[in-house]
């Protein structure tokens, strides 16, 4: 299949492209490891596939405007 075909079906299954469509899939992943507060922000980028947990925050940070320890903080 040619990434434009499956750009058009993702778009017209899901109303996203695949890079967004990954992207929400990666944010509620890594929101849903985040709320186990036994896990660290480091193991949860590691297992997201960030090579670095700097790049992780700065990720999550800016799909979600918060940090992820903020986003931590704020489901106690």
């Amino acid at each position: 299949m040619s990434s434009k075909k499956l750009t058009t079906l993702t778009k017209q299954h899901t109303g996203l492209t695949p890079a967004n469509l990954i992207k929400d899939i990666k944010i509620l992943e890594a929101k849903r490891m985040l709320s186990n507060q036994d896990v660290s922000i480091k193991e949860v980028a590691y297992s997201l596939g960030f090579d670095q947990p700097t790049y992780f925050t700065k990720y999550f940070k800016k799909e979600t405007q918060l940090t992820p320890k903020e986003f931590q903080h704020s489901i106690l």
